[in-house]
């Protein structure tokens, strides 16, 4: 391809040079005109028959074997495509799954704390409870026994006070 690209526009180019030496050395300047109509004319010639080369039967079975070869192209990275995103749904499926399962670790594990501060919160007030119980109780017998001694003691007074 490349190498036919390169044959045209070498051609092209000595062709233009050819034309440059005709019109240059022409045998009459009235004649200068009618030199360069015909120049273009056969410039635009040789600019069209390698285009049109693609477009005729010599171009038509390139161009068939090109667009073949761009449909097996086309063919392949649809496939690979296609592959991709299997790949890319598998993966982002397994991303989610981890996901969840951080996550329900993570909730699993924050319950099991709040359990365990429930269960503390929950000992201590029964201790605070008990303890609370335990000082009414005994703040009523020592009151209680205060109150007694007290009274023994005002009563015993008053019986030495007297005696």
């Amino acid at each position: 391809m490349y190498s036919y690209l390169m044959k045209t526009i070498c051609r092209t180019g000595i062709f233009i040079i050819c034309a440059q030496v005709l019109v240059h050395f022409r045998p009459n300047a009235s004649y200068e005109k009618y030199m360069k109509m015909l120049v273009s004319a056969m410039m635009l010639m040789q600019l069209f028959l390698p285009v049109s080369s693609f477009f005729t039967k010599d171009g038509e079975e390139s161009m068939a074997d090109r667009v073949e070869w761009f449909e097996k192209q086309l063919e392949i990275s649809m496939e690979q495509a296609v592959e991709n995103y299997a790949n890319g749904e598998k993966l982002l499926e397994q991303m989610t799954l981890e996901e969840v399962r951080i996550r329900l670790e993570e909730s699993e594990t924050q319950v099991e704390k709040e359990n365990v501060i429930s269960a503390i919160e929950i000992e201590n007030v029964e201790r605070i409870q008990i303890k609370m119980q335990e000082e009414q109780e005994g703040g009523v017998k020592e009151d209680g026994d205060a109150a007694a001694a007290e009274t023994k003691e005002t009563r015993t007074g008053k019986r030495e006070g007297t005696n």
